[in-house]
């Protein structure tokens, strides 16, 4: 992949999702917004983060929001406002009595997969080995001294999320990912399903698979002078066509693009016919 073709297909995939803003009534500038974001500033936020991203795949996203009347915010109580030393003060290693708690808390008493790969017992080990991981840490500032010590190249930005996936049950690359970016470390973005798909299409990449999609994006933002973050919106907002910072006049609900399928398709025609060497 040249550089060339890195900076041809991003300005192509931002100018189409631009159009696609106007033909919904969203100025250009409402684009900023979505291409950066907070950082947090405590390890309870991080660690709130943590577990959201743990909840942030396939199908266990929609299951964990319901289930949850709404979603982490609601597990406040049960995890003592995201503080580490408590959680793991009341809980140890033991993510049954977790679950249970969950399960008791929310009323999910026989409505839900108790088995060790159901969702809940799974995201139950999540949440209590995110709070052994970060526990490690003295503070937030101890914490973002560890993810800022790794070299901002491409050779050794990486290695975190691979760490991340070792450490934290549920996490692989695709999660770390989304919790560092999530975080506000935004030389991260997530290998997300429609960055695979687009990617290899355009032929940024060879294959969908998380790791060369990982560095495909850093490579593109390095080449775009961008963040992996924007890189990462860019294509994810064009894909999924939720614009959740944005309320749909007439519902009042999160503004969301509708026909997803045509318009990837749409933006997969564009890029065959532009993605041509000069």
């Amino acid at each position: 992949m040249t550089k060339e073709q890195d900076i041809r297909i991003f300005q192509l995939a931002k100018h189409f999702l631009l159009e696609e803003m106007a033909k919904h009534g969203l100025q250009t500038d409402t684009l900023d917004k979505y291409l950066t974001t907070g950082k947090s500033s405590t390890l309870a936020q991080v660690y709130k983060r943590l577990i959201e991203s743990g909840a942030n795949k396939e199908r266990a996203a929609n299951v964990i929001k319901s289930g949850t009347k709404g979603g982490v915010e609601n597990m406040a109580e049960l995890l003592f406002h995201f503080d580490i030393h408590q959680v793991l003060n009341h809980y140890g290693s033991d993510d049954q009595a977790l679950l249970q708690a969950i399960i008791s808390t929310f009323g999910l008493s026989g409505s839900i997969n108790e088995s060790k790969q159901g969702i809940w017992p799974q995201w139950a080990k999540n949440i209590l080995s995110g709070a052994r991981f970060l526990s490690k840490f003295k503070d937030h500032a101890d914490f973002d001294r560890f993810v800022i010590s790794f070299p901002q190249d491409d050779r050794a930005r990486n290695a975190l999320p691979l760490l991340l996936k070792e450490e934290i049950d549920g996490f692989g690359i695709a999660l770390a990912c989304d919790f560092l970016k999530e975080s506000g470390y935004l030389f991260y973005g997530k290998p997300d399903v429609y960055l695979k798909v687009f990617f290899q299409h355009a032929g940024l990449t060879k294959t969908e698979s998380d790791y060369e999609v990982m560095h495909a994006i850093n490579r593109v933002a390095d080449h775009n002078g961008v963040t992996a973050y924007a890189v990462d919106k860019i294509f994810w907002l064009i894909g999924s066509g939720k614009f959740y910072l944005d309320r749909d006049e007439r519902t009042g609900e999160t503004l969301v693009f509708k026909g997803r399928e045509k318009r990837k398709e749409r933006f997969l025609k564009e890029v065959g016919v532009h993605n041509k060497p000069n």
